[in-house]
Protein backbone atom coordinates (compact mmCIF):
# COMPACT_ATOMS: atom_id res chain seq x y z
CA UNK A 1 0.00 0.00 0.00
CA UNK A 2 1.37 3.79 -0.90
CA UNK A 3 0.85 5.80 1.70
CA UNK A 4 2.50 8.73 0.17
CA UNK A 5 5.52 10.41 -1.00
CA UNK A 6 5.54 14.19 0.63
CA UNK A 7 6.04 13.71 4.72
CA UNK A 8 5.38 17.36 5.47
CA UNK A 9 5.65 21.09 4.04
CA UNK A 10 5.58 24.89 5.74
CA UNK A 11 4.29 27.82 3.04
CA UNK A 12 4.03 31.51 3.81
CA UNK A 13 2.64 33.72 1.83
CA UNK A 14 1.96 37.56 0.92
CA UNK A 15 -2.17 38.63 -0.64
CA UNK A 16 -2.57 41.48 -2.22
CA UNK A 17 -6.61 42.03 -3.05
CA UNK A 18 -6.97 44.42 -5.61
CA UNK A 19 -10.68 44.24 -4.82
CA UNK A 20 -13.58 41.75 -4.09
CA UNK A 21 -12.73 39.83 -7.45
CA UNK A 22 -9.02 39.96 -8.24
CA UNK A 23 -6.00 38.97 -5.40
CA UNK A 24 -2.61 38.35 -6.43
CA UNK A 25 -0.21 36.08 -4.31
CA UNK A 26 3.30 35.53 -3.49
CA UNK A 27 3.78 31.62 -1.81
CA UNK A 28 7.13 30.15 -0.72
CA UNK A 29 7.03 26.38 0.43
CA UNK A 30 9.86 24.53 2.27
CA UNK A 31 8.88 20.97 1.63
CA UNK A 32 9.99 17.25 2.99
CA UNK A 33 10.06 14.34 1.30
CA UNK A 34 11.10 11.03 1.24
CA UNK A 35 13.40 9.83 -1.47
CA UNK A 36 14.36 6.40 -0.72
CA UNK A 37 15.56 5.99 2.86
CA UNK A 38 16.54 10.21 2.97
CA UNK A 39 14.41 12.65 3.42
CA UNK A 40 14.94 15.39 0.64
CA UNK A 41 13.60 18.87 0.14
CA UNK A 42 12.31 21.12 -2.32
CA UNK A 43 12.36 24.90 -1.85
CA UNK A 44 9.31 26.02 -4.16
CA UNK A 45 8.71 29.97 -4.72
CA UNK A 46 5.35 30.95 -6.35
CA UNK A 47 3.14 33.35 -8.11
CA UNK A 48 -0.72 33.05 -8.19
CA UNK A 49 -3.31 35.19 -9.57
CA UNK A 50 -6.71 34.46 -8.77
CA UNK A 51 -10.29 35.60 -9.67
CA UNK A 52 -13.32 34.93 -7.23
CA UNK A 53 -17.28 35.66 -7.60
CA UNK A 54 -20.07 34.73 -5.54
CA UNK A 55 -23.02 33.75 -7.43
CA UNK A 56 -26.66 33.69 -5.10
CA UNK A 57 -25.74 31.54 -1.89
CA UNK A 58 -21.93 29.43 -3.81
CA UNK A 59 -18.50 31.19 -4.19
CA UNK A 60 -16.75 29.95 -7.61
CA UNK A 61 -12.73 30.80 -7.11
CA UNK A 62 -10.45 30.41 -10.30
CA UNK A 63 -6.79 30.37 -9.62
CA UNK A 64 -3.65 30.11 -11.56
CA UNK A 65 0.34 29.32 -9.91
CA UNK A 66 3.23 29.66 -11.54
CA UNK A 67 6.38 27.65 -9.24
CA UNK A 68 9.50 27.75 -9.60
CA UNK A 69 10.86 24.28 -7.96
CA UNK A 70 13.98 23.72 -6.62
CA UNK A 71 14.97 20.19 -6.19
CA UNK A 72 17.81 19.00 -3.55
CA UNK A 73 18.25 16.14 -5.62
CA UNK A 74 16.84 16.00 -9.27
CA UNK A 75 16.62 18.72 -12.17
CA UNK A 76 14.90 21.93 -11.48
CA UNK A 77 11.95 23.13 -13.36
CA UNK A 78 8.72 25.13 -13.90
CA UNK A 79 5.15 24.31 -13.24
CA UNK A 80 1.53 25.49 -13.82
CA UNK A 81 -1.47 25.06 -11.94
CA UNK A 82 -4.90 25.94 -12.28
CA UNK A 83 -7.75 25.15 -10.10
CA UNK A 84 -11.43 25.64 -9.72
CA UNK A 85 -13.34 25.71 -6.21
CA UNK A 86 -16.85 25.82 -5.84
CA UNK A 87 -17.77 26.58 -1.84
CA UNK A 88 -21.44 28.13 -0.63
CA UNK A 89 -21.52 31.28 1.49
CA UNK A 90 -23.69 29.29 4.19
CA UNK A 91 -21.48 28.13 7.29
CA UNK A 92 -22.26 25.48 10.39
CA UNK A 93 -21.01 25.09 13.83
CA UNK A 94 -18.75 27.74 15.53
CA UNK A 95 -16.06 27.31 13.24
CA UNK A 96 -18.15 28.52 10.38
CA UNK A 97 -17.42 25.25 8.54
CA UNK A 98 -17.73 25.12 5.06
CA UNK A 99 -17.91 22.03 2.44
CA UNK A 100 -15.72 22.42 -0.44
CA UNK A 101 -15.08 21.34 -4.01
CA UNK A 102 -11.60 21.56 -5.83
CA UNK A 103 -10.66 20.63 -9.50
CA UNK A 104 -6.92 21.47 -10.04
CA UNK A 105 -4.71 20.72 -13.30
CA UNK A 106 -0.93 20.52 -13.85
CA UNK A 107 1.39 21.28 -16.48
CA UNK A 108 5.15 20.46 -16.26
CA UNK A 109 8.04 20.68 -18.65
CA UNK A 110 5.47 21.64 -21.11
CA UNK A 111 3.04 18.50 -20.63
CA UNK A 112 -0.15 18.17 -18.42
CA UNK A 113 0.68 15.73 -15.93
CA UNK A 114 -1.61 15.66 -13.26
CA UNK A 115 -5.36 16.30 -12.22
CA UNK A 116 -6.36 16.42 -8.75
CA UNK A 117 -10.36 16.42 -7.55
CA UNK A 118 -11.05 17.39 -4.08
CA UNK A 119 -13.98 16.81 -1.70
CA UNK A 120 -13.03 18.72 1.60
CA UNK A 121 -14.41 21.21 4.87
CA UNK A 122 -12.64 24.31 5.62
CA UNK A 123 -13.82 26.28 8.94
CA UNK A 124 -12.16 29.53 10.71
CA UNK A 125 -11.93 30.18 14.63
CA UNK A 126 -9.84 33.52 15.00
CA UNK A 127 -7.08 33.48 13.04
CA UNK A 128 -6.59 29.12 13.20
CA UNK A 129 -8.14 28.28 9.56
CA UNK A 130 -8.05 24.61 9.85
CA UNK A 131 -8.97 22.04 6.64
CA UNK A 132 -9.68 18.70 6.10
CA UNK A 133 -10.11 17.05 2.79
CA UNK A 134 -9.92 13.84 0.38
CA UNK A 135 -8.50 13.92 -3.10
CA UNK A 136 -8.39 11.80 -5.60
CA UNK A 137 -4.70 12.80 -7.41
CA UNK A 138 -4.51 11.04 -11.13
CA UNK A 139 -0.95 11.20 -12.61
CA UNK A 140 0.41 10.20 -16.41
CA UNK A 141 3.11 7.65 -16.37
CA UNK A 142 3.96 8.12 -20.33
CA UNK A 143 0.56 7.04 -22.09
CA UNK A 144 -1.18 5.27 -18.92
CA UNK A 145 -2.88 7.32 -15.48
CA UNK A 146 -1.97 6.17 -12.01
CA UNK A 147 -4.53 7.06 -9.85
CA UNK A 148 -3.69 7.83 -5.78
CA UNK A 149 -6.52 8.74 -2.69
CA UNK A 150 -4.88 11.09 -0.49
CA UNK A 151 -6.65 12.03 2.75
CA UNK A 152 -5.10 15.62 4.08
CA UNK A 153 -5.34 18.12 7.01
CA UNK A 154 -3.73 21.48 7.00
CA UNK A 155 -3.74 24.23 9.46
CA UNK A 156 -3.70 27.92 8.64
CA UNK A 157 -2.48 30.72 10.24
CA UNK A 158 -3.77 34.28 9.43
CA UNK A 159 -1.64 36.98 11.00
CA UNK A 160 -2.84 40.01 8.99
CA UNK A 161 -6.24 40.63 11.07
Amino acid sequence: MNYGYYGWFVQGNLKYRFNRVIALEMLYRQEYYRLGKVWAAERRSALRFGLSKQFGQWTIRNRHRFEWRNFEYGPNQFRYRADVKLKPEWAFSVLKVKPYFLEEAFISQGNFNRLRSYLGIEGTFKRLQPCFYFLVQTNTMTDKWNHQFIGGFSLGLDVGK
